[in-house]
């Protein structure tokens, strides 16, 4: 009987939540000025961008595309925007019910030790920061990145 390797999952997860570049879906109130088509090309390369950024997964780090969408959805339009990243359609009414949905799955069902959720507002964010963050929870429960406008670019937190 041939035996496969197996490895645990990974103790960190990185979320990217992110909406499916679609025309008249994303962005709308920069679309008010800069117009549908402009913006949706403005938004592909947000996204590209991140994902260049943060890179690839590695042995100790998962990264998942939580992604929201119209029912049109393809699964060839999620892999020509994320790639071949592991994929799930976010879950909750409100932000707030989609990062605890997310990050309860992850951390009981996936056994992750610490979960990070961004978003593709900030394509210059760095993997360097993402890891920084991940070290922060080795010593507190929680971490968040602040915006300038007041809000957060980053939040995250570690198992209990």
């Amino acid at each position: 009987m041939k035996t496969f390797a197996t490895r645990p999952p990974p103790r960190n997860r990185l979320l990217i939540f992110a909406r499916v570049p679609e025309q008249g879906r994303v962005k709308s109130r920069l679309a008010r000025e800069l117009g549908e088509a402009r913006t949706l090309e403005l938004y592909e390369a947000m996204v590209s961008d991140l994902l260049a950024s943060i890179g690839s997964a590695s042995f100790d780090l998962e990264i998942e595309v939580l992604w929201t969408g119209s029912e049109e959805v393809s699964g060839s339009l999620l892999e020509r925007h994320f790639g071949d990243r592991p994929l799930a359609r976010q879950a909750g009414e409100t932000l707030g019910d989609r990062l605890a949905v997310s990050f309860g799955e992850r951390i009981f069902f996936h056994r992750a030790e610490k979960v990070i959720a961004i978003g593709t507002d900030d394509p210059s964010l760095t993997r360097e920061a993402v890891e920084r963050a991940f070290l922060l929870l080795d010593s507190c429960d929680w971490v968040i990145g602040p915006a300038e406008d007041g809000g957060y670019y980053l939040i995250g937190c570690r198992a209990a």
